[in-house]
């Protein structure tokens, strides 16, 4: 959905509610355009975590996380 400025501050809460449920929202400044993007729900789930397992297992989405090493040779010391 497009908001303009004007509409956005003047419905600031229903474009909340549009970010959570339809995703990200555009919004039109001076004729520019600008996406937004509220990702408060992932951050409440951390917050509310009791324990380092509850924030592993009901945190953010990590799978697309890439966590190889660098294989290349470590460089070279001299030691003198």
């Amino acid at each position: 959905m497009e908001w303009t400025f004007q509409d956005a501050t003047e419905r600031f809460e229903e474009l909340i509610e549009h970010a959570l449920t339809d995703g990200p929202q555009r919004l039109i400044f001076d004729g520019d355009e600008l996406e937004i993007e509220i990702r408060i729900v992932e951050r409440e789930k951390w917050r509310s975590a009791r324990s380092l397992k509850e924030m592993i297992l009901y945190g953010p989405d990590l799978s697309g996380l890439d966590l190889s090493r660098d294989q290349s040779p470590m460089r070279e010391f001299d030691w003198e």
